[in-house]
């Protein structure tokens, strides 16, 4: 889809020249026209990005062991399940997925998966545990700027067939966002504000109360934030590369950004919930992880040729899975109800 005819959807739907980047992303990703809702699958090797489960088969194992030893009763729920990749690798009856991509969904509903777009769209009373792989990042953002001792907030000016960003007044619900994540105030870097990721989780929770979630993605600690080189985290991926600013190809790439995850944890805890904040490394080397890797070692000293190549691409993606550098250093959260 064409810029020009994206800019003619965002017009007629609200009315008005300028709107909330919150607003836009949600569109740019979600909307008809959006870039999660088209015909194509995004995570996999022909799309545009891949993700721990499909780099490695054994990161689904490892959650699966972490599952087993919580020893859930109820439903499971995934959000943001693609095609399946870490369902299948999870070996656990009852699971839900949601997915908002109607190609997937098909995909999902082939492998025999109970499928739902929205999460009110669920019938289950309860659910033991939402989780997600990389999901995090996708629920739409604001974006907060402290600039001449005030704060305001970025919307997207529509001119013509054009986008732009303009400053406009920070929302309420926005600075108070800011002031209770305990956010500097700093003219050195712009703040992804996670009101709607907080919107989404409490719907969760006053909808079926769950007793856990796990959740995987790349972030920050509130401390780690003034070390980051960039001003924005905000970025887009297209064809497995860094692509362009997110208003020059709106609805043609992915918008995702770095997770604050002190304001994930603070969240939670106030909501009741333990919560326990690690690498993925670590996770991954607390369930299992070393005995499937050295199993796998000791496999390929006493294989040759093809076999031994073939084993060697999974040893390769386990390694890549637990890199301190890449898919390891990225969070992960554990909540527990109280």
């Amino acid at each position: 889809m064409s810029q020009a005819n994206f800019v003619e959807f965002l017009k007629q739907k609200y009315q008005t020249n300028l709107i909330y980047f919150d607003d836009f992303m949600n569109e740019s990703l979600y909307s008809e026209l959006g870039f999660f809702t088209k015909e194509k699958i995004r995570s996999e090797k022909s799309g545009d990005f891949l993700t721990s489960p499909e780099v490695s088969k054994y990161f689904g194992v490892i959650i699966g062991n972490w599952i087993k030893d919580q020893n859930f009763k109820t439903n499971i729920c995934e959000l943001g399940s693609g095609t399946g990749s870490l369902l299948d690798q999870l070996n656990y009856e009852k699971l839900i997925s949601i997915e908002r991509s109607l190609t997937a969904r098909n995909e999902l509903n082939k492998k025999g998966y109970k499928t739902f777009e929205e999460i009110n769209e669920i019938q289950e009373e309860k659910i033991d545990l939402f989780f997600g792989n990389e999901i995090l990042d996708n629920i739409p953002c604001s974006i907060g700027i402290f600039k001449e001792e005030k704060w305001f907030e970025k919307a997207v000016l529509i001119n013509e067939s054009k986008l732009s960003y303009q400053l406009v007044p920070i929302r309420e619900e926005n600075l108070n966002w800011i002031k209770q994540n305990e956010i500097n105030e700093s003219e050195d870097f712009e703040v992804e504000i996670q009101t709607r990721l907080d919107h989404f989780l409490l719907n969760c929770l006053d909808k079926f109360e769950p007793r856990n979630f796990l959740f995987f993605d790349y972030g920050f600690q509130n401390h780690e934030r003034p070390m980051r080189k960039y001003k924005s985290l905000v970025r887009t991926y297209k064809d497995h590369h860094l692509s362009v600013n997110p208003l020059e190809n709106p609805s043609n790439t992915d918008i995702t950004y770095d997770i604050n995850f002190s304001a994930v944890k603070n969240f939670f805890e106030r909501n009741g919930y333990k919560v326990s904040l690690k690498t993925q490394r670590e996770f991954l080397f607390e369930n299992g992880y070393e005995q499937i890797f050295n199993k796998a070692m000791l496999e390929y000293s006493q294989l040759d040729g093809v076999e031994q190549l073939i084993l060697n691409s999974e040893i390769v993606g386990l390694k890549a899975v637990a890199n301190d550098n890449g898919l390891g250093g990225f969070y992960c959260i554990e909540a527990e109800k109280l």
